[in-house]
């Protein structure tokens, strides 16, 4: 089917509450929080946002994209699949309006896919750069979570947090090759995906210190983003420090109980500004723009784009891959 996957049978399908709980447990969350910082006090410290400065904040969402979507067409050069700059772009925002309804962002898996309809990449050596991909945010964030935890709570509590990450590492490293290797079988690769996908992996890891710096200009435009809806704002907290709050908070949005952390991001970011000595209604209210100006447009923009991609031109396969 044009290097989709085929669509799941309809006796295979998931009951349908599994999406939607977890979705519930975000607006829950959400809702608590509200109602704890009051509405009157959140519309007030949103108001203080200025129109020039959502603008450009709005902007910055540019840079930091362009900066994650290079990464990952670097991953799919070394893997030997060629994708113009502007295709890389598109892909990845789709994967992000993808990711947006699906339970820990699965759907982002989806723009594994596009290289292989638009320019006939092999499915397993594309997916193996989407979940590289993946790796890298990942790590980053959770680099970025250590830090702040050293850095608020003191050494004691960084040791322990490395070390439940370690002990989390060990215990569900076998649950994750298993799910791979689940995955993998799952889809419609040729005999040979297997080895594809794992020789993909090696080729777009090889660049890594290049690609830690695409994902740390990646964050830092993210974080510019923030910090400047905190200065228009009025909360007068430095770049560095709201660099690893946010980071935080974005670590636990992760977590698969909201749409693009919509609840979870608000309740940390909350917490964390109290902790620091900040304004509850400042932390919730600097999540909230994040998520409306950080995020759904990227959502419609990716929604907007893969829409244009289906209905229009045929699939280009000369010249696509590297042979």
């Amino acid at each position: 089917m044009d290097g989709f996957p085929e669509p799941v049978a309809a006796g295979r399908r998931r009951p349908w509450f599994r999406g939607v709980l977890p979705r519930a447990i975000g607006i829950s969350i959400l809702v608590l929080v509200l109602w704890r910082v009051g509405l009157s006090a959140l519309v007030e410290q949103l108001g203080r946002l200025g129109f020039w400065s959502a603008c450009l904040a709005l902007g910055l969402s540019i840079p930091h994209l362009a900066c994650k979507s290079e990464r990952w067409r670097r991953m799919l050069h070394a893997a030997g699949i060629r994708v113009p700059v502007s295709h890389a772009f598109g892909a990845y925002l789709a994967g992000i309006a993808m990711g947006a309804f699906t339970p820990g962002r699965a759907g982002e898996f989806f723009r594994a896919w596009l290289p292989a309809r638009r320019f006939g990449a092999p499915v397993a050596a594309s997916l193996a750069t989407v979940i590289a991909d993946r790796v890298f945010d990942l790590a980053f964030l959770l680099l970025v979570s250590g830090l702040a935890a050293a850095w608020m709570w003191g050494h004691p509590a960084s040791m322990a947090l490395f070390f439940a990450a370690l002990a989390a590492g060990f215990f569900f490293q076998r649950p994750a090759a298993r799910w791979l290797h689940r995955l993998l079988s799952r889809l419609p690769l040729p005999k040979d995906g297997m080895q594809t996908f794992w020789d993909a992996w090696s080729e777009s890891m090889r660049f890594w210190p290049l690609l830690a710096l695409w994902t740390l200009a990646g964050y830092a435009f993210m974080n510019l983003q923030v910090y400047v809806m905190a200065w228009s704002m009025g909360v007068p907290i430095g770049f560095g420090e709201l660099f690893l709050l946010f980071g935080l908070a974005n670590t636990v949005a992760l977590l698969p109980v909201s749409v693009l952390g919509l609840g979870t991001r608000e309740a940390v970011l909350g917490m964390l500004f109290v902790a620091r000595g900040y304004q509850q209604t400042q932390g919730v209210s600097l999540a909230l723009a994040f998520f409306v100006i950080g995020s759904i447009p990227v959502v419609a923009a990716g929604a907007f784009w893969l829409l244009v991609q289906r209905s229009s031109d045929a699939p280009l396969v000369d010249g696509g891959t590297k042979t």
